[in-house]
């Protein structure tokens, strides 16, 4: 009141006034012991939004692509050059046939050139983190392997094994497409209730 000046002090002043003329209400009992309970338990926890985690499984796997490119680079030389290639593991239905099965695995990481390892790594990156969210991280790396190794048994699979069928096939590509396709079957279960994580980065 003594900090109020014109209009707002002379409300206060009639307020004060009528004070007197206020009749005290009774509170029933059960509303007193209500209020009672009430200010004797605890404040209620608050809850923190804690921001989430940064996906480092997907980081690892951006960097295991990354560093197998460079070491081919160094050891072997430009990755665009098909004979850099065939000895870094790409996938050779001919050469699997006779018994060098490594190659389904090494041909996950194996890219011709830098501009399909650039475009690998984004998509991977765009993709994989909004499912590290939906899976955790050791799921995330399970997927990926998974389907990566998939992509590369279905590749010789399905490839010809003649002489003079095309040599080279990379695999890479499982992998992303492997999230994508995880991530699509967890939306389409779980359409009716999305869960939050859809809408932190999901948007690639």
């Amino acid at each position: 009141r003594s900090q109020s000046r014109g209009r707002p002090r002379q409300l206060i002043d009639r307020a004060l006034e009528r004070m007197p003329e206020a009749q005290m209400i009774e509170v029933p009992p059960l509303a007193s012991e209500l209020v009672a309970r009430v200010e004797a338990e605890a404040p209620p926890a608050v809850a923190v939004n804690t921001p989430p985690a940064a996906p480092w499984a997907t980081g690892a796997l951006v960097a295991s692509l990354v560093a197998w490119a460079v070491a081919l680079a160094i050891a072997g030389g430009d990755s665009s050059d098909p004979g850099v290639l065939l000895r870094g593991g790409a996938l050779v239905p001919e050469l699997v046939a006779r018994g060098q099965w490594w190659r389904l695995a090494d041909a996950i990481f194996l890219h011709a050139g830098a501009l399909q390892l650039f475009v690998t790594t984004v998509a991977l990156w765009l993709i994989g983190a909004p499912c590290e969210r939906l899976f955790g991280a050791a799921r995330t790396l399970a997927i990926a392997g998974l389907a990566a190794l998939a992509g590369s048994i279905v590749t010789y699979a399905a490839a010809p094994i003649a002489a003079g069928a095309p040599p080279y096939v990379f695999a890479g590509s499982g992998l992303v497409m492997g999230l994508l396709g995880a991530e699509l079957v967890e939306r389409l279960l779980n359409r009716r209730r999305p869960r939050v994580e859809w809408r932190r980065g999901t948007w690639s």
